[in-house]
C-alpha cells in the first residue's frame, strides 16, 4: 500500500516540475515581445 503511495508522488512531482517550466517559459516569452514592442515603439 505504501509503495503505491510513493510511486503516484514521484509520478507528481516531474509533472509539476514540468508546468513550472512551461509557465516560466510563457511568461519570459511575453516579457521578452512586450520589451521588444517597447523598443521597437521607442525606435
Amino acid at each position: 500500500m505504501q509503495d503505491e503511495t510513493v510511486k503516484s508522488a514521484e509520478m507528481i512531482r516531474p509533472l509539476k516540475v514540468l508546468s513550472y517550466i512551461l509557465g516560466g517559459t510563457l511568461l519570459y516569452t511575453a516579457l521578452l515581445v512586450t520589451l521588444a514592442q517597447l523598443f521597437v515603439t521607442a525606435l
